[in-house]
């Protein structure tokens, strides 16, 4: 028996893309008007010092962030070249936003909550603990370890990265390929030691073990009318 297992679909198509009534209360007496104290604002614990050198290797890896299937447009790269020049307040501000988009997106997948088709796959955590600790690393000259260091390491995902870079492929299939870059990105980084991957559009279903397949079958999951939901149990 598995300890942990995974159902995950890597389709080549497309799949991305009330008050409540207050009940009648009986009248409370009246009691003497309290001041409540005014909230402070909150202010955001994270941040970094970003040197020069380090925001220019963020701005270098945002424009070759297509191989893994992300638009470079997607995170601006014109404001924080800007910022690149300017004083350190705005540039260690842009910089840092920058990067945990990016992070973020990495990690987890550009498309988020409900623009995943029937996806039941819960997120890692990610706090903000987390989060400082990533900009510190990056902001201490190590910007493109700490980004590749979210990316999955499953080999499915190494194998989609290689056919992209192939310009010979069709650029539907391209269009594909991002889409199920994307789909790994929502996945957990570790899928447990034995798993069961089901490839709905090649009909096979896989049973891996410590990342060897030791069994693969052909299989029929879903159909049109009843599309196969993604999961984990």
């Amino acid at each position: 028996m598995f300890s942990r297992s995974f159902l995950a679909l890597l389709a080549l198509g497309v799949a991305l893309p009330a008050a409540a009534q207050n009940a009648s209360a009986p009248a409370l007496p009246q009691a003497a008007p309290q001041i409540m104290p005014v909230p402070a604002p909150v202010v955001s614990p994270l941040g970094a010092d970003w040197s020069r050198k380090d925001a220019e290797a963020l701005l270098v890896y945002i424009r070759g962030v297509d191989k893994d299937g992300l638009d470079p447009a997607d995170y601006n790269p014109a404001a924080l070249r800007d910022a690149i020049e300017t004083r350190d307040e705005t540039r260690n501000g842009v910089a840092t936003s920058t990067f945990l988009k990016l992070a973020g997106d990495l990690m987890f997948g550009h498309v988020r909550g409900d623009d995943r088709i029937d996806w039941h796959v819960k997120d890692d955590s990610w706090n903000v603990y987390d989060q400082q600790a990533l900009l510190d690393h990056a902001a201490g000259g190590d910007v493109a370890q700490a980004l590749d260091s979210l990316l999955p390491t499953h080999p499915q995902y190494a194998a989609l990265k290689g056919l992209l870079d192939d310009k010979s492929v069709d650029a539907k299939v391209r269009d594909r390929i991002r889409i199920n870059l994307d789909r790994w990105r929502w996945l957990p980084r570790d899928l447990g030691s034995k798993y069961v991957i089901v490839n709905v559009p090649a009909y096979t279903v896989a049973l891996v073990e410590n990342g060897q397949t030791l069994n693969r079958r052909r299989a029929v999951a879903g159909a049109i009318k009843t599309p196969t939901p993604s999961l984990s149990a």
